[in-house]
């Protein structure tokens, strides 16, 4: 897909572009006919123009207000249409556990690429319990990168980060919440799951059961996590570990947190936070003789495309990823380091709730479970 910048944008790096090569030297055309030239409205140009006066590259002249460019323009542009190096930090934790990660990874690698930069990916241990700060430091020197997009990163290290890397990093995904310089990144599944929350409530559900990965979850809950309890609390759901469970994350451990949950009270609503996660629990609800939504509600974050082995006609409700929304913040991201752009302190994309057929109402009666 080929990102798109907003024509203010597009505009602004013309005018770049042509101060940079000498197109436009000393007194530049009036507004009206730069507008004309370049095929926009004035009002588009104007911003792109103030853009440039704030940056020193042009600047206003005589009382006809016109602008010229200033002498040492081409040395103020030229560091800002470089080519720039961008450095992916990815943690090995985080490495197998998603397929989302994998897919983002790959999507904004195309990006930095088809915007003319260059990516290079790092992989290392970081891990909250021994991040090993001086190694990553080393390793971050070694890339020689001009800006960093840290996947899934812990607390400690985006801290580390924030305090002591004068490159510009941004946070996609991880614990990126009250960071004081670092902006955050990433597909913010909060509203979805607060419309997918309160779909639960009023269909009656209590025991809803949240299954998700501990990165979420430690050393602090992300945002999304403390809305969705926030949620439930207000609803007079008295909270407990078993709304938000911590289990080992292996197949046999996922299976030991299912037995546990269904042994003495059953859950009525199930959230996903990994289609991966789904072949374990669909496979679990089978071998109990237990159906959607009938006996349990099933959500998940992502697309599952094994539905069908296991229940043929149905439809999984799910938390669906907006990819066009993703492209044109991490592309605007790039833009705004490559052109010495002040950054935003988010560029967040979302989620949207698809419904299918696999929420109902809650029964009165207990689920039934299997022999």
């Amino acid at each position: 897909m080929e990102p798109v910048l907003p024509v203010v944008d597009r505009v602004y790096q013309l005018l770049l572009e042509g101060i940079g090569n000498g197109c436009w030297g000393g007194r530049l055309p009036s507004e009206r006919q730069l507008a004309a030239e370049l095929k926009v409205a004035r009002m588009t140009l104007a911003k792109a123009l103030q853009r440039l006066e704030a940056e020193g590259c042009v600047a206003r002249s005589g009382r006809s207000r016109g602008r010229v460019v200033v002498a040492n323009a081409q040395a103020v542009v030229e560091p800002k249409t470089r080519q720039w190096r961008i450095g992916i930090l990815v943690p090995v934790e985080a490495e197998d556990e998603m397929e989302f990660w994998r897919i983002d990874r790959q999507i904004i690698m195309s990006s930095i690429m088809e915007l003319g930069h260059t990516p290079c990916v790092a992989h290392m241990a970081l891990s909250n319990d021994s991040p090993r700060l001086g190694r990553l430091e080393k390793l971050m020197d070694s890339m020689n990168a001009d800006a960093w997009i840290v996947f899934c990163g812990p607390r400690v290290v985006l801290e580390w980060l924030d305090g002591h890397r004068h490159e510009p990093v941004l946070a996609w995904g991880g614990s990126i919440h009250g960071l004081r310089r670092i902006p955050a990144g990433g597909i913010s599944i909060k509203s979805a799951l607060l419309e997918l929350a309160c779909e639960f409530l009023a269909l009656g559900h209590r025991r809803i059961v949240f299954i998700t990965s501990r990165i979420h979850r430690q050393p602090v809950l992300s945002e999304s996590l403390v809305a969705y309890r926030n949620v439930l609390s207000e609803a007079g759901i008295q909270l407990s570990d078993y709304h938000l469970p911590d289990w080992e994350e292996t197949p046999e451990g996922l299976e030991r947190l299912l037995e546990s949950l269904f042994r003495l009270t059953p859950p009525t609503a199930i959230i996903l936070f990994d289609e991966h996660y789904a072949s374990g629990v669909l496979g679990f609800l089978s071998r109990q003789r237990l159906e959607m939504p009938d006996d349990v509600s099933v959500a998940v974050v992502g697309e599952v495309r094994s539905l069908a082995w296991y229940w043929p006609g149905k439809q999984l409700t799910g938390l669906q990823r907006n990819d066009d929304e993703f492209v044109r913040n991490i592309t605007r991201w790039i833009e705004d380091q490559a052109f010495g752009r002040q950054a935003t302190k988010r560029y967040l994309g979302s989620y949207l709730l698809a419904r299918g057929n696999t929420i109902g109402r809650v029964k009165v009666d207990e689920p039934k479970r299997g022999a």
